[in-house]
């Protein structure tokens, strides 16, 4: 967290431990990378407690008392999720110990407004693309797009 600026990324790995199975033991991963800049200018607080930032407090809240710009945030957000272990190739069967769990990518996009400290809207765009395998072979996989709006109170 710089100013207004805001970053975030993270990668995370699974082992799993077959059961009773003469097969490999699998393995996953995923990584992530965010960024946000909030341009009415506040920071995101800091909070040691949770080891984790908060929404900004913003300067000029908006009340039905007090028309204040809140704060806004532009967000931007990149994730893959490889849920494929030794899945084999298109058009052939999957080899015994495959496991064709797919792999997503998600490109986010997003319009963050801080009303005050205790109302947040958020406007996401996502663009999101699985490519997985079925048993058989065939394509299984996907591409759409997706908006949402969410209203989150704190209080």
């Amino acid at each position: 967290n710089w100013r207004s600026l805001y970053g975030q990324g993270g990668y995370f790995g699974y082992e799993i431990t077959r059961q009773n199975s003469v097969l490999p033991d699998p393995s996953f991963n995923g990584w992530y990378a965010q960024a946000s800049w909030i341009l009415t200018g506040e920071s995101k607080i800091y909070h040691p407690e949770r080891g984790a930032y908060g929404n900004p407090s913003p300067s000029d809240p908006f009340s039905l008392d007090h028309t204040g710009l809140g704060a806004w945030e532009l967000a931007a957000r990149y994730s893959d999720l490889d849920l494929n272990y030794e899945a084999g190739l298109a058009g052939a069967a999957a080899p015994a110990a495959a496991i064709r769990g797919g792999d997503q990518r998600i490109w986010t996009l997003g319009l963050n407004w801080y009303a005050n400290t205790a109302i947040k809207f958020q406007l996401d765009y996502q663009h999101i693309d699985v490519s997985r395998l079925s048993a058989t072979g065939g394509d299984l996989g996907a591409k759409l797009d997706a908006v949402s709006l969410r209203t989150q109170l704190s209080l």
